[in-house]
């Protein structure tokens, strides 16, 4: 390179627009990176309450299964819906029913464990997985949380839910299709015996 010929004004100029253009690209770099945990996080994440999506609370439930089938340890499945909750749509609108909702996680955090799962299985049903507890330890809980309070509806009384509690060693499910389905079923249960009760194996 002969310095003495080159063009200084023209190489500070080609310099600086390369240091412009590596800013530029450094920023796009930095705003697709937010972007993408931003969607990671949506995925995973149900956005309106904070808890787990339904997708990754599946593979969630994989996991937890195999983990406690290869180690013969409790996990128990409680199936919660919010009850009567029809009504609120119908007398308070969305948004009555998004604040109703979004009182269940703080709550939940209150009173579990802090390896305590909340998954929102869909519309009002969420599910609670609880490793390691077998299921005295898993109602005992429940019944915890019961005692605290799920919110107030916003007519301003209590919001209650119907629970159903399963847990695989104890009432023998296979896999963890079979051990959400029985949770599932004994909620109904709760809900047929006057809702804002527990049904569990005994």
């Amino acid at each position: 390179m002969n310095l003495s010929v080159a063009s200084w004004p023209s190489h500070s100029g080609q310099f600086w627009l390369l240091t412009l253009l590596t800013g530029v690209a450094s920023l796009a770099s930095m705003s697709q990176l937010a972007f993408i945990i931003a969607l990671v996080n949506q995925a995973i994440r149900d956005p309106l309450t904070g808890t787990f999506s339904r997708r990754s609370g599946k593979e969630l439930l994989e996991l937890q299964m195999v983990f406690a089938r290869r180690n013969q340890t409790p996990l128990s499945v409680a199936f919660i819906d919010l009850d009567h909750f029809k009504s609120i749509n119908d007398n308070f609108g969305h948004g009555g029913c998004d604040k109703v909702l979004q009182q269940l996680a703080p709550a939940v955090a209150q009173c579990m464990r802090s390896g305590d799962i909340l998954v929102r299985w869909g519309g009002e049903e969420f599910l609670l997985l609880m490793p390691g507890a077998n299921l005295a330890q898993a109602e005992q809980a429940l019944q915890r949380l019961r005692l605290y309070g799920l919110g107030n509806r916003p007519d301003g009384q209590p919001q209650t839910a119907s629970i159903g509690l399963a847990e695989w060693q104890a009432d023998e499910t296979d896999d963890w299709h079979q051990l959400v389905e029985l949770a599932d079923e004994r909620m109904y249960q709760a809900k047929q015996g006057g809702r804002d009760r527990i049904v569990s194996h005994h």
